[in-house]
């Protein structure tokens, strides 16, 4: 009976992990595209983060607080330096005919500032990395990946390739 319970937990889910700011020079939208069009948000078991700079782009900053408004987004922690964000999927209208209906999704935006050790604990919990840049003077943040061990998926373009070959990463 044991062995039974214990299969019968939940899977822990597969954590994507995107670190950078929130601009189409480091490929966020990419990343926000791929999920959106992939339906991942379909897939319980899939989380992914996007943990970027407390200080959003104007577009950016204009796309949440519409969001926010409409129901795509849901605030889940707000600090003196930044706050979480899930953004929610629309699956049609609600049931009184008002509007959308919204799931909660599993894309989470972090612009909190965090300390070095604590971006070091969310990036040992994730699973893979996704660094989609178009256009990368260097890429400490994959190189700091590659230094851990954690998978990386990349653009087979810019800087990084220095250090991120098909050894170290999945371009």
């Amino acid at each position: 009976e044991r062995e039974w319970s214990r299969l019968a937990k939940e899977p822990e889910p597969l954590r994507f992990l995107y670190v950078g700011s929130v601009n189409a020079r480091k490929g966020s939208d990419f990343v926000i595209e791929f999920w959106q069009k992939a339906e991942m948000w379909k897939i319980p078991w899939t989380i992914l983060l996007i943990k970027t700079t407390t200080q959003l782009e104007a577009e950016a900053s204009r796309h949440v607080q519409q969001g926010l408004q409409t129901g795509e987004f849901t605030l889940l922690a707000r600090g003196d330096t930044g706050f979480v964000l899930r953004q929610n999927f629309a699956v049609g209208q609600a049931a009184n005919g008002s509007g959308r209906r919204w799931l909660p999704g599993n894309l989470f935006l972090d612009t909190r500032h965090v300390s070095d050790m604590d971006l070091a604990r969310i990036s040992h919990r994730a699973h893979c990395l996704l660094f989609p840049s178009r256009a990368e003077g260097f890429g400490l943040t994959a190189l700091e990946a590659v230094a851990t061990g954690l998978p990386i998926v990349a653009t087979n373009y810019s800087g990084h390739l220095d250090f991120l070959d098909q050894e170290t990463a999945y371009l």
